[in-house]
């Protein structure tokens, strides 16, 4: 039995209730199709960082959306942006730096980014929480996951839970964003966990790369892709393949994280207030106790290897998290191998990743997408402001996968609640799990 099973129900519960007040959705807002003796055409332009499986599946999403709400014939896209331009999407973040670097006043809606108020440099009032307004002309879909659901699916997977290690790298921000999110709702729920930086090594990959260059997801009936249907594991967009350095700290610093940090000079002083991996030292919970700890008799050595690092984790944890889009994704075989020998499961926070965990969840980009087009209508057929509408998530379901090697080694055996990761990729149609607005209201 699952060691946190009874005394976490009602604390998971409140958690869940949280996460579906936090996390934003566009409900009770109507869209109705443009009628046909409508003849205005709008311009929009569609920008992405780059052509792969996770931003085609964004952007197939986005015109799927704009040919049901605006009907054929309505729409001009664009992939530059000129001076008949009515709306902007950027997909990605460099995309969504660029735009509103590029204008002002164009209307923007931005998606494939996890942190928004990062990437923009938005900052609320001390002891404030940012409301998810831009207050400019930018809007758009965060492709954050719902870090309450990885909770769940974190004691799901693991019989005994006694205490979870989090995984990432020093330069992972949107690693350590995450981690912020699910370290809140581990504390609600009164679970012990603790943070393990690992060795950063140029190049890294974010494990997308490989998912976004198999050819056997479903996207048909003959199990073939076609076109704008790809990978159904390719959950998000590549991390980068050099990483830089991103870390900023005041003069007076003297101790950081020992991970190569900057002093602040030339670099951006926001930066380094806001960013969420600024002098990031590895923490402990509250919960923690010496006894799980027990079975480490030396500290690590500060040159510590991925490895021992990962067998030293595994000695202290019944569970390892790794987040989504991490940048461990090329080390991962290494990571799930050490953990499982040692009876730990693994999870990890996208499907990519999830096909060498234990397990992991799935959230279709063609959702991103879909929600950005119904962003677009609102602009420029209600003529809401950008700025005034919420940076939202999709809403769509999260699905459970599970490894049936890794299962099978561990001796676990899922619900049906779960899926088998290599059964989903050979059935799953992207965007089948997204209501359009023609199925719903038409």
């Amino acid at each position: 039995m699952n060691r946190y099973k009874r005394p976490l129900a009602l604390g998971l519960a409140s958690v869940m209730m949280l996460s579906l007040v936090a996390c934003g959705k566009d409900k009770n807002v109507e869209y109705d199709p443009l009628p046909e003796e409508d003849a205005t055409i709008y311009n929009v332009c569609i920008t992405k960082d780059e052509d792969n499986d996770y931003y085609d599946n964004i952007t197939k999403g986005i015109t799927d959306a704009m040919e049901d709400l605006f009907g054929q014939g309505h729409v001009k896209v664009s992939d530059s942006i000129n001076g008949e331009t009515q709306l902007i999407f950027a997909v990605g973040p460099e995309s969504v730096t660029n735009a509103t670097n590029t204008t002002q006043e164009t209307p923007i809606v931005g998606a494939g980014v996890m942190d928004y108020q990062h990437l923009l440099h938005i900052t609320a009032g001390v002891g404030d929480k940012w409301n998810h307004k831009t207050g400019t002309n930018l809007t758009g879909v965060a492709s954050d996951p719902d870090m309450a659901a990885q909770l769940s699916l974190i004691i799901e997977s693991t019989p005994e839970l006694k205490s979870v290690g989090l995984l990432y790298t020093p330069d992972d921000s949107d690693a350590l964003f995450q981690l912020e999110t699910l370290e809140k709702y581990m504390n609600q729920a009164g679970i012990p966990w603790k943070e393990y930086a690992l060795p950063v090594e140029a190049p890294l990959g974010s494990g997308n790369e490989s998912a976004a260059s198999d050819s056997d997801a479903s996207g048909s009936t003959d199990g073939k892709p076609e076109s704008g249907e790809s990978d159904a594991t390719a959950v998000k967009k590549p991390a980068p393949m050099v990483i830089e350095n991103t870390k900023y700290v005041a003069p007076s610093v003297t101790e950081g994280s020992g991970n190569n940090v900057e002093i602040f000079g030339e670099g951006n002083l926001i930066d380094g207030i806001i960013a969420p991996n600024s002098a990031h030292a590895p923490k402990t919970s509250q919960f923690w106790t010496e006894d799980l700890s027990a079975a480490n008799t030396e500290p690590l050595s500060e040159d510590a290897s991925l490895d021992e690092i990962i067998t030293y984790a595994s000695a202290e944890c019944s569970a390892l998290f790794i987040p989504t889009g991490s940048y461990l994704g090329n080390r991962l075989d290494d990571i799930v191998s050490i953990a499982t020998d040692a009876g730990v499961s693994t999870i990890s926070g996208d499907g990519s990743l999830g096909e060498k965990t234990l397990t992991s969840s799935y959230m279709d980009p063609y959702a991103l997408g879909y929600s950005a087009g119904k962003k677009a209508y609102r602009i420029l057929v209600n003529g809401d402001e950008p700025g005034e509408l919420k940076i939202t998530s999709p809403d769509v379901d999260i699905i459970k996968l599970y490894n049936k090697d890794i299962a099978e080694k561990l001796g676990i055996t899922f619900p049906k609640s779960f899926q088998e990761i290599s059964e989903f990729k050979e059935t799953y149609v992207i965007g089948s799990s997204t209501n359009r607005i023609t199925e719903e209201e038409e």
